[in-house]
């Protein structure tokens, strides 16, 4: 279900917001899906793209929002809203695609297998769960159709032993490649800093 307005999608982020730290919540929401597809737009495609996730409040559906980096900055609604691609989170058939890399293969198969275990104990961290997740894009082709699976990385430096993650797929290619790219935020920082996430602030 397409969301017809820039306020719309910034309703669905602030209310994924405001009950990110909630884990029976934040489960109810996650198990709706464990991929999202999405095509990127225009002619020249981002170096990386801004992805939050949302909930809209009135029919409890689950999106992923994208944004080109670049365009996660103060504008008009209307800019902003044609800047976003939005795609509901939803369940893959089959289970996952074949990737040659087996690390991006545990990684789905940890979040599938652990999330319900891994989102209340990342609630009770510092940084609490994910806002929005920063994906490098330069490899993507526009009008491709590419394929985006959550997942759990093994992580000692994390108090969980783990760290989200996404892994894009071309949905279209044969043999399908994985970039190991994603950076989830919190922790902003110098490189990610709170304010380049400006839909945050909507």
């Amino acid at each position: 279900m397409k969301l017809n307005s820039f306020s719309e999608i910034t309703d669905c982020i602030q209310y994924w917001k405001s009950i990110r730290n909630e884990p029976e919540k934040v489960l109810s929401y996650l198990g709706q899906g464990d991929a999202f597809y999405f095509i990127p737009q225009g002619e020249k495609i981002t170096s990386n793209f801004h992805v939050y996730p949302g909930v809209c409040p009135k029919t409890e559906t689950m999106y992923m929002f994208l944004i080109p980096a670049e365009d996660d900055k103060k504008s008009s609604d209307e800019a902003l809203f044609n800047a976003i691609i939005q795609s509901v989170v939803i369940k893959t058939v089959g289970g996952t695609p074949e990737i040659s890399e087996l690390d991006a293969k545990k990684r789905i198969n940890n979040w599938n297998t652990h999330y319900k275990q891994w989102v209340p104990e990342q609630t009770k961290t510092p940084d609490g769960l994910f806002l929005a997740f920063n994906l490098p894009s330069s490899y993507m082709k526009a009008s491709c159709k590419y394929v985006t699976y959550f997942a759990l990385r093994v992580s000692s430096e994390e108090i969980t032993g783990y760290r989200a993650d996404l892994v894009t797929v071309d949905h279209e290619e044969e043999k399908a490649r994985f970039f190991d790219t994603v950076r989830p935020v919190p922790p902003f920082d110098s490189e990610y800093p709170e304010s380049s996430f400006y839909l945050l602030s909507c």
